[in-house]
């Protein structure tokens, strides 16, 4: 995904927040009245607000190490 789109559906993800829960559609058809595809992506990140609240700050946790060795290793 392009980095420009995605800061811009982080923005209007972060403004519909903030507004009330039903008026969030009317927010988002002014907001990207041209950009369908914008718009559902942002719809789907509020139709899980709750899990991806923090989604956005959080960065990917960072895998274990694994063990030397045991990569491609049979069993």
């Amino acid at each position: 995904m392009l980095t420009d789109r995605w800061h811009e559906i982080e923005r209007l993800y972060h403004s519909a927040r903030q507004q009330e829960p039903e008026e969030r559609a009317n927010f988002l058809n002014r907001a990207c009245p041209s950009d369908e595809l914008l718009r559902r992506e942002v719809e789907s990140l509020l139709a899980h607000d709750e899990p991806a609240a923090g989604f956005l700050e959080n960065k990917v946790p960072e895998a274990a190490p694994i063990p030397p060795g045991t990569l491609g290793a049979r069993k």
